[in-house]
């Protein structure tokens, strides 16, 4: 039975049970159940390392263009001004994306505990359009916003913050160059629901 799990070369196959009341049944249940698990784990991983990897690629790439660019001749001190601020822009990027990639691991392993103050949901948004908006205007994308109406909320700020970037970001990634994303709260029927709604 242990070379048959050892045999696996990273892959997973079952067990056979015959007997499954038997000892030999039940250890091979338990086998199964073990590996299922431990596969289960290591195929989320796989797909944290790949989603990692693609959402870092492009700022990275881009803050190594800024700096072999700022470095290929001396720079005035305006041009040395714009390219540092190019690269505290995608460093701020690199950072919502880890902390993104972060929030989703917890949440994954089920490790996430979202805490529970009173917030403005709208003006957690409106920040979050901020935080974009260097990244949308690189695209000629305008952020058009819906949001002075009060929305207030018992959740966790940090995390809705994070949600709503992750949002904004994925509209503003395939919304076509010169075009508007629309950001609003509409108020729902019952009188303490509203709907967030981001559209191109």
């Amino acid at each position: 039975m242990a070379k048959r799990v050892t045999d696996r070369q990273g892959f997973w196959t079952p067990l056979p049970i015959t007997s499954p009341h038997d000892e030999l049944g039940r250890l091979a249940e338990t086998f199964n159940q073990l590996l299922q698990s431990v596969d289960s784990a290591v195929h989320q991983l796989r797909q944290f390392v790949t989603d990692a990897s693609h959402e870092l690629r492009t700022p990275l790439a881009v803050l190594h263009g800024e700096t072999e660019l700022i470095l290929s001749k001396p720079r005035t001190a305006e041009e040395y001004r714009k390219t540092l601020a190019a690269i505290d822009d995608e460093l701020r990027k690199l950072t919502r994306i880890v902390e993104g990639l972060f929030t989703l691991s917890m949440a994954d392993a089920g490790q996430l505990h979202l805490g529970s103050e009173p917030v403005y949901i709208n003006e957690v948004l409106e920040e979050a359009c901020g935080l974009v908006s260097p990244r949308a205007r690189t695209k000629n994308i305008s952020i058009v916003r819906d949001l002075d109406q009060e929305v207030p909320y018992v959740g966790d700020e940090a995390f809705l913050h994070e949600l709503f970037l992750i949002f904004l970001d994925n509209a503003i990634k395939y919304s076509p160059a010169d075009s508007r994303v629309r950001v609003s709260l509409a108020k729902m029927r019952a009188p303490s629901e509203y709907a967030l709604k981001i559209r191109a």
